[in-house]
């Protein structure tokens, strides 16, 4: 279920894809007026792959048990 407030502390999974979502756009140019700094862009993907990678190890842990 997404939550209709709109807080930002909300930790929805239909918020969490919106921001996906937006990331996406964004990263491709897709959405107007971004004013891209790429060595920030950069810092972030790579902390967001970090996080993901440890997700999915947590996960792999989890099933295998």
């Amino acid at each position: 279920m997404i939550d209709p407030s709109c807080e930002d502390c909300d930790s929805s999974v239909g918020t969490f894809v919106m921001f996906v979502i937006r990331d996406y756009l964004e990263f491709c140019g897709l959405l107007p007026k971004k004013h891209r700094v790429p060595a920030k862009e950069l810092a972030l993907l790579e902390y967001k792959q970090t996080l993901y990678q440890s997700f999915v190890a947590q996960i792999n842990t989890a099933l295998a048990q």
